[in-house]
């Protein structure tokens, strides 16, 4: 049995719905922007500066993440520190 969320959404979806020659434009155009990011991106990384300053990048991410989960770490221990005892898990 069908609900009427289902129905509503297959009436808007058969209204508004692609047809199967426009998905695969879609995916085909989808497919070309891909393989071009790609070769942009293998470009780049032959180039030793470009690969040089991703792993510096990188580098200044994963300290930022290791900054904010410890600071978090801190939070909650802080917080849990601060439960009376029979509160605490």
């Amino acid at each position: 049995m069908k609900t009427r969320f289902q129905d509503t959404y297959q009436r808007i979806a058969s209204e508004d719905a692609p047809t199967e020659e426009e998905i695969k434009i879609a995916l085909a155009t989808l497919a070309g922007a891909w393989d071009q990011v790609a070769a942009s991106f293998s470009a780049a990384m032959g180039d030793p500066e470009t690969r040089a300053q991703l792993r510096r990048a990188a580098g200044s991410l994963a300290s930022a993440l290791t900054a904010t989960v410890s600071g978090l770490a801190e939070d909650i221990r802080s917080r849990d520190d601060d439960q009376p005892a029979d509160h605490r898990t």
